[in-house]
């Protein structure tokens, strides 16, 4: 995932970027959301955070099919200024931490818990690619090559 803009220069202000991901590795990016976000994955990849990080807000949204397809979470009745989104370092985990500033510059945190909102947690980690799991393999490759780091081919 990524901010940024298509264009002949890197454009900065909020309304030039977009939200972008890529499920290939890099080699393609599609723009999920206008505008600059923070996000979080988590669950193992399959579950995906994005708060305005420009614009205070009360509302995050949250997609598990790679952004094609979003909801919205209400997490306060105040808005605040999103600084970040984090998650356990392993990113296995459906609770989030949220923090940022409210309108008297005073530090916020909320604990995000969408454990409940979806399916049961996926298994089967140590049978990857079997009917016993819920995981694939993915491996990023470049023209049918499997030589490539984010898009570009290594020689």
């Amino acid at each position: 995932m990524g901010v940024g803009n298509v264009g002949y220069r890197l454009e900065q202000s909020p309304n030039a970027v977009s939200t972008w991901i890529s499920t290939n590795g890099g080699q393609t990016f599609q723009e999920i959301l206008k505008g600059s976000h923070i996000y979080e994955i988590g669950d193992h990849g399959s579950l995906i955070l994005v708060a305005d990080d420009q614009n205070e807000t009360n509302e995050l949204r949250f997609s598990w099919n790679f952004g094609l397809s979003w909801e919205t979470y209400k997490f306060s009745e105040d808005k605040i200024h999103v600084e970040n989104i984090s998650t356990d370092p392993s990113n296995k985990g459906r609770i989030f931490n949220l923090y940022g500033h409210n309108i008297n510059n005073r530090g916020i945190l909320y604990i995000i818990d969408l454990s409940k909102l979806h399916e049961p947690k996926c298994t089967g980690i140590d049978y990857v690619g079997s009917d016993a799991s819920d995981f694939e393999w993915f491996t990023p490759a470049y023209e049918n090559d499997n030589s490539c780091l984010l898009g570009q081919k290594i020689q």
